[in-house]
């Protein structure tokens, strides 16, 4: 519902992940442009980044409302959030599950930058890893559990809590 996915956005948009998120692409750009990786140089990227997972929450999320919610045909749906979430996908990383880093942020992304590079010249390739692993590390998975948990985690609360029972009937 539109009450549900304004609580996750609000929810996002405050949390420290949202930051570090930002720092993680701030950290990409700097690589894939061959910037030195200094927290001060760093800090000058964006914070969307084209190939973040946010595009395909977003390209998925569009599909879904036109397709199911609002009863659009399948084709019009796929080619409305096709041409939609090439700005929407930005947008939404730039307003919601992005912030500014803090320094401490931006140092740790410059970290992982840095286990990642010295991981690519040594030959790790991220090939040898198992399926399981390589999907665990994307993310998309435990982004998509804590997209739905409260969804599902509400209803068997609500029978119980009456606070629960509340929210549950705001967010419906």
């Amino acid at each position: 519902t539109p009450a549900f996915l304004l609580a996750f956005a609000a929810w996002f948009r405050l949390s420290r992940v949202a930051g570090y998120h930002a720092a993680e692409h701030q950290t990409v750009h700097a690589i894939e442009r061959n910037e030195p990786l200094e927290p001060e140089r760093v800090a000058m990227m964006p914070r969307p980044h084209p190939r973040c997972g946010t595009n395909l929450m977003v390209l998925f999320s569009v599909f879904m409302t036109l397709s199911a919610w609002m009863k659009i045909d399948p084709f019009v749906a796929g080619v409305i959030s096709l041409a939609a979430y090439r700005f929407l996908g930005p947008w939404v990383q730039q307003n919601i599950t992005t912030r500014p880093a803090s320094r401490k942020q931006i140092e740790n992304g410059i970290s992982a930058g840095r286990q990642i590079l010295d991981r690519y010249q040594r030959g790790t390739s991220w090939s040898s890893r198992s399926g399981w692993k390589r999907v665990w590390n994307m993310g998309l998975l435990q982004v998509a559990i804590g997209y739905m948990a409260p969804a599902y985690a509400l209803p068997l609360l609500a029978e119980n809590v009456r606070f629960v029972q509340s929210l549950a009937r705001f967010l419906q």
